[in-house]
């Protein structure tokens, strides 16, 4: 019977330390070494973590951004000295059960007799990364001969502490860094990272060790997460999730179901009036196509039609620096304005970006490139914006607007990582829904909405998205639901108190954004279809009037070219509005 493997806790200060009850036995010497990676979130913090258990040692990686000071508590299982490395910003250091005066200025590395105490720490604003390596006193005996170790093993059978400050070099620190990445990369054998735990404690003291080497990485090789499960970190939860969660502990099973049923009638009620209120959507913005439609497409291409004469004027006409700037804004004043009305094609746009010149030429924002270049590709134009047709569809679209770039979640050391709890549900829906997908004869599976969907969560290391959907499609079964365990049904709860804050923003989109406008204007005429088709025959009219007036303008610089007639036609673009 092996011994029982070294185990750390770490957490902000008020938050309850990790479970430091779960026993396992630490790896053998021909095992590898056991990794585990995690961090937390809070007001004003953020931290990532990698940990690696070996025979006797136990090393642990933590890189924090702190946006405000923040106090963080860590305790490990059994007696042990602590190697403590840090970069960044200053702190400060405690031990706050053993000591008249807990709180002293953290120096920048430090070897101690740690006992069983728990540490606290105080971190100022900034970046900071700290590694402390624990080993158990009868793992250096090999080493007594260096007085500072032998001097911190005779504390450890005293009961005493004390704090050896410790220098550093770069060496040193390239050394932790490639250690680090070797964890990274693939667990190393127990007894290899014992004697990288021992060379990393000995740089630190100031020895020579020879004949150091790490293996080399294999250019462009990143080891599949999938197929490395005991590499992989967990879900790290937000901090509102993790409230969730914590808000639930201690409630029996009962009352977690009651819960989930009562979240799920909430969240079910605001689905079915926002599927009402889209598809009637969709009838205002099909009714509204069909009257302005013919007349929206015909000003398009006027205006890009006079975007081309004013083009062409400026190679016709010397005309001083002031009257180039008046038309220039006006050429991109009627490229605007078209693309507002009408999805520019291919032509359109190679046109735009031959005459657009320099994009960054005019100080007024409202002409720059950027925001043109906006307002043709991007779909905050009612006139471009796809309705989505379910659920679905909007949740990839509320994903990604409302999370961006951070929404794609990454391994600790810099390869992309997904979690094991992602992982293992993507795994088992993934399968259940195969079933339902037909197969051609080429066996090959058509692209499936479902699918997408999941490949699309897995590919963001996105547990909420997938829950959302397990709920969706099993929740009918009342059986399915009562009958998970309480783990299972608390990320149930946060998974539904997600959909239900998606939810809160997509109805107030049908009721605030612009692109929902004809569905607004729709309820403020009290939802009367008569009186809103007279409202979009008065834009119709509207539309004419200006086919008109810019006709007119037109025939005049056809009858008679002059630059005269090319400035009145520029100030009138330049004049309209939307």
């Amino acid at each position: 019977m092996g011994k029982p493997a070294l185990k750390f806790g770490h957490s902000s200060k008020e938050r309850v330390l990790s479970d430091m009850d779960v026993m396992r036995q630490e790896p053998c010497s021909k095992d590898n070494v056991f990794l585990s990676k995690g961090g937390g979130i809070g007001p004003g913090w953020e931290y990532n973590s990698l940990s690696a258990t070996g025979s006797d040692r136990l090393l642990s990686f933590r890189k924090y951004e702190i946006k405000e000071p923040s106090e963080f508590k860590s305790e490990i299982s059994e007696p042990v000295i602590c190697l403590s490395i840090r970069c960044g910003y200053k702190g400060k250091i405690g031990f706050p059960e053993g000591l008249s005066d807990p709180y002293f200025e953290e120096r920048e590395n430090f070897l101690f007799w740690r006992c069983e105490r728990k540490v606290e720490r105080y971190l100022s604003k900034g970046e900071h990364v700290q590694v402390d390596l624990f080993i158990r006193p009868e793992a250096l005996y090999h080493l007594e001969h260096i007085e500072v170790i032998k001097a911190i093993i005779e504390q450890s059978t005293l009961g005493e502490h004390y704090l050896f400050e410790l220098g550093r070099d770069g060496r040193v620190d390239s050394f932790l860094l490639e250690f680090l990445n070797e964890l990274e990369e693939k667990p190393p054998a127990t007894a290899r990272f014992s004697y990288l735990c021992d060379c990393l404690l000995l740089l630190y003291l100031g020895e020579t060790i020879d004949a150091l080497s790490f293996p080399a990485a294999k250019g462009g090789e990143i080891l599949e997460s999938i197929k490395n499960v005991g590499t992989q970190r967990h879900f790290l939860p937000t901090y509102a999730q993790h409230e969730i969660i914590m808000d639930l502990q201690g409630k029996s099973n009962e009352k977690l179901v009651q819960k989930f049923w009562s979240c799920y009638a909430l969240v079910d009620k605001k689905k079915a009036v926002w599927e009402r209120e889209i598809a009637l959507a969709k009838e205002v913005r099909k009714c509204t196509d069909a009257i302005l439609g013919d007349a929206k497409k015909e000003l398009a291409k006027l205006y890009i039609k006079i975007a081309a004469i004013l083009q062409e004027a400026l190679d016709k006409f010397e005309i001083d620096k002031k009257e180039q700037n008046i038309i220039h804004r006006s050429i991109l004043r009627a490229f605007k304005l078209s693309f507002r009305l009408l999805r520019p094609d291919n032509e359109d746009l190679a046109f735009y970006y031959s005459c657009i010149g320099d994009p960054f030429s005019f100080d007024d924002e409202e002409f720059n490139l950027v925001s043109d270049v906006e307002f043709a590709l991007y779909d905050s134009v009612p006139a471009y914006f796809v309705i989505p047709n379910n659920m679905s569809e909007y949740r990839a679209c509320y994903n990604q607007t409302t999370f961006g770039d951070n929404f794609k979640k990454y391994g600790i050391v810099g390869q992309e990582a997904i979690s094991i709890e992602v992982t293992q549900l993507y795994s088992n829906l993934m399968e259940h829904f195969l079933d339902s997908l037909d197969f051609g004869e080429d066996m090959g599976i058509p692209t499936n909405e479902i699918v997408m969907e999941l490949d699309s969560a897995y590919e963001s290391d996105d547990l909420i998205s997938l829950l959302q959907i397990e709920i969706e499609h099993f929740a009918g079964d009342r059986r399915y639901i009562e009958s998970q365990e309480d783990d299972r049904l608390k990320w149930f709860i946060v998974a539904l108190c997600a959909a239900d804050d998606m939810l809160d923003a997509a109805l107030d989109d049908l009721k605030m954004d612009s692109k929902y406008e004809n569905l607004q204007k729709y309820h403020a005429l009290r939802k009367n279809m008569r009186r809103f088709k007279n409202t979009i025959e008065k834009q119709r009219s509207c539309i004419n009037n200006r086919l008109t007036l810019l006709e007119i303008k037109l025939r005049a610089v056809s009858d008679t070219p002059s630059f005269e007639h090319i400035s009145d036609l520029a100030t009138t673009i330049l004049s309209l509005k939307k």
